[in-house]
């Protein structure tokens, strides 16, 4: 419950500061004396967004500070709010967003005012109130969720159908382009080699000079390089027979003449090999420069070619999990279609099923409000969304032997105002809020209609804390704790008061909104006589 409430710089508010009581509150004053404000206040806490024009005129900021017991345990919730248009937010006593905010207060405390009413009269949002009533958010949750699921799986499936119709283009370029590649037969090295090839075949005339050149001057002239060699090796063989020591470096001879003749053949049919062949000369000419063309499109050398080669082979073959996923969600799509469809057909049955029963609590309620009414539910189909099969459109008619038409078309603001008391004390009861605020609930109703509504909400605060902003004298009649609320002025400024009002100052009150004149304190008695006994 909503034990106490300390505002502070809030519109026309200086300060002021109210204990509420567990049962039912009533709060009454003159227009414009300032009653409304302390219900926005409230909205405060609940993490609702203000204007900076909220903040009482010189001010800088305003506050809001209130205590709940929830199961014997005390709860703190403030907010404060500046002129800059930030806010700050705690509960008890710790840091808090305004989401945090509204989740920690709402399970707390309900208010009913014009944004109420609006909803009530919104046909998108009425389907909301047979599933609260219904206790079927559960299975409306469980739909909602399905929906999500299935949409998701509609959209894996397009997307994998449309990875596989682009994988099935690209699959065509691939397999060109590896026949490309393996039509060319690369070999490792194989470009290194032909530019070795084409350098000898350009050069074939030069190394052919080279070659016969360095064979004649090692073996063909008479003083040949051999020859010379030939000669020494002789010289020194025979005087090693006079000195031996000679016969190691004759044999040194010996060796390297050897080799010079090795390399004197070498070079004769290297010079006899070589030739220059343009008819060789183009094929490699042709060769590097597709092996050129292949690197430009495939790698920068033959080997990073043969490499996307093998990344081809392995995207080509890798699209096959890709349709085996495909064909699941083929066979898994119509089954849990299959299956979210019958549990939206379940909620669909238990959406009338709580309708009905909303339709025999509404007339109930409102024949206890002097409305001899009809009230009923209809149910329009749509196609499956996240909130089911339908939507729901709330009828009604509150004149025997006309049907019942939509509620927003039908209904006056009397009618409107005890068509959402009704409901709303059918939800509270049903969800237990410990805290129900009622803004005006009194528009357009008075005499007899008021004490039925006066005695509802007695009824009501038995079981949850009760806080109504009225008019009326017979629903203040009822009160547990009676708040007068007045402007006064001071300083030259116009401030809020908030009186807690008892014995003969709430038989006062009572009396004025009954007009004074004759006989209005001895009515008010009455009234207050009454409403304490219930």
């Amino acid at each position: 419950m909503l034990a106490s409430l300390k505002i502070k710089d809030i519109a026309i508010i200086d300060e002021l500061d109210i204990s509420f009581c567990p049962h039912l509150n009533i709060i009454t004053g003159e227009t414009g004396a300032g009653k409304s404000i302390i219900i926005n206040a409230v909205k405060l806490l609940s993490g609702e967004r203000v204007p900076r024009d909220m903040i009482r005129y010189g001010a800088e900021r305003g506050y809001v500070y209130a205590e709940f017991f929830e199961q014997n345990k005390k709860i703190k919730i403030e907010r404060t709010i500046y002129t800059s248009g930030r806010s700050r937010a705690r509960i008890n006593e710790g840091p808090a967003s305004l989401k945090e905010l509204c989740e920690k207060v709402s399970p707390m405390l309900s208010i009913c005012g014009q944004r109420e009413y609006e909803l009530l009269l919104d046909e998108e949002r009425q389907i909301d109130i047979i599933d609260h009533y219904g206790g079927l958010l559960p299975i409306r949750n469980s739909v909602a969720e399905g929906y999500t699921r299935l949409n998701y799986l509609k959209t894996r499936l397009d997307y994998l159908n449309e990875i596989i119709k682009e994988r099935e283009k690209q699959r065509e370029l691939l397999l060109f382009e590896a026949d490309t590649i393996d039509r060319a037969k690369l070999k490792i090295g194989e470009d290194k080699e032909l530019l070795e090839e084409k350098e000898r075949l350009v050069n074939a005339e030069r190394l052919k000079r080279a070659a016969v050149s360095s064979y004649i001057s090692l073996y063909e002239k008479e003083d040949s390089v051999i020859s010379i060699l030939s000669g020494i090796e002789r010289e020194l063989s025979d005087a090693s027979s006079i000195d031996s020591r000679l016969k190691e470096s004759a044999n040194k001879i010996k060796e390297i003449r050897y080799l010079l003749e090795d390399i004197a053949y070498s070079l004769r049919d290297y010079a006899e090999r070589i030739f220059y062949d343009k008819e060789r000369l183009d094929e490699i000419e042709e060769r590097l420069s597709l092996i050129d063309s292949l690197k430009r499109r495939f790698g920068g050398s033959i080997g990073e070619i043969l490499s996307y080669r093998k990344r081809i082979e392995d995207e080509i073959s890798s699209g096959s999990e890709y349709r085996e996923e495909v064909k699941r969600l083929c066979e898994e799509i119509p089954a849990f279609k299959r299956e979210l469809n019958k549990r939206a057909d379940e909620l669909s049955k238990k959406r009338r099923e709580a309708a009905a029963r909303l339709k025999s609590e509404v007339e109930k309620g409102l024949l206890s409000l002097n409305m001899r009414a009809r009230f009923d539910t209809e149910f329009i189909g749509t196609k499956l969304t996240e909130r089911g099969k339908e939507r729901a459109r709330f009828l009604f008619s509150a004149n025997p032997g006309e049907p019942p038409r939509p509620l927003s078309m039908t209904a006056s603001g009397g009618e409107l105002c005890r068509v959402l008391l009704v409901i709303k004390t059918i939800l509270s009861g049903r969800y237990s809020i410990p805290t129900v605020i009622f803004d005006e609930v009194d528009v357009g109703i008075g005499g007899r209609t008021g004490e039925v509504v006066g005695r509802m909400l007695k009824g009501l605060s038995r079981s949850q804390q009760v806080i109504c902003i009225t008019h009326l004298p017979q629903i203040a009649a009822f009160a547990d704790r009676h708040f007068f609320v007045k402007k006064e002025i001071r300083d030259e400024r116009t401030v809020t008061r908030v009186k807690a009002l008892e014995g003969d100052e709430r038989i006062d009150e009572i009396a004025r909104m009954l007009g004074g004149g004759k006989g209005a304190i001895e009515h008010a008695r009455e009234m207050v006589k009454i409403g304490g006994s219930i």
